[in-house]
């Protein structure tokens, strides 16, 4: 993916409830979305930012894998967060499917 694409779908993702800044360092595989000020006040660092690959960066990839994160703070037990983080899923899936 070129640098101006993965430019417009970091638009397009930082405009996601959960997502407060969407970075893609020069000569890095990896795009890194770092999650909101209400998600990552009540969670610890390790839970702060979700990694993509660029290749597949878009606004329905990084919804995959904030599911995914969704399930993994349920399974650790994060239940304030966990509830946070559902409520804001299914407003990001109401956003993106406005698009």
């Amino acid at each position: 993916m070129t640098e101006r694409g993965i430019a417009l779908h970091a638009l397009a993702v930082g405009r996601l409830v959960f997502v407060d800044t969407v970075t893609f360092p020069t000569h890095v595989s990896l795009v890194f979305v770092e999650l909101s000020p209400r998600l990552v006040s009540i969670l610890p660092a390790d839970y702060h930012t979700l990694q993509l690959r660029r290749e597949s960066f878009s606004v329905a990839s990084v919804i995959t894998r904030y599911e995914r994160y969704v399930v993994t703070l349920k399974r650790h037990g994060y239940e304030e967060a966990t509830a946070v983080a559902e409520e804001m899923l299914r407003t990001a899936k109401i956003q993106a499917a406005k698009r």
